[in-house]
């Protein structure tokens, strides 16, 4: 397993949540797991940074703007409650 690797738990547990299909566009086939929050962006391999999609979709993930709006946007929101503990920078 190569660092920031899915574990097999969270793989399974992944595909339970998504019913075995690719959670974009419902595909049972070639079904491959995906960060929603990349690791180069401070993403981790946990169950909840996980999405299930087919070859097809996970090839072009990155540039997608519906997965990006779903799946990124929502993490953003999830961390903006800690706007207030940001100091801004001086001008």
């Amino acid at each position: 397993m190569r660092l920031g690797d899915f574990t097999n738990k969270v793989k399974k547990s992944a595909l339970e949540r998504s019913k075995f299909k690719c959670e974009r566009c419902w595909s049972i086939y070639d079904l491959e797991f995906h960060h929603k929050l990349p690791l180069s962006m401070g993403g981790n391999s946990t169950l909840e940074n996980c999405v299930v999609l087919c070859h097809n979709c996970h090839s072009f993930a990155p540039k997608d703007p519906i997965l990006f709006e779903k799946y990124f946007i929502k993490f953003a929101l999830v961390f903006s409650h800690y706007a207030d503990d940001i100091v801004p920078f001086p001008n």
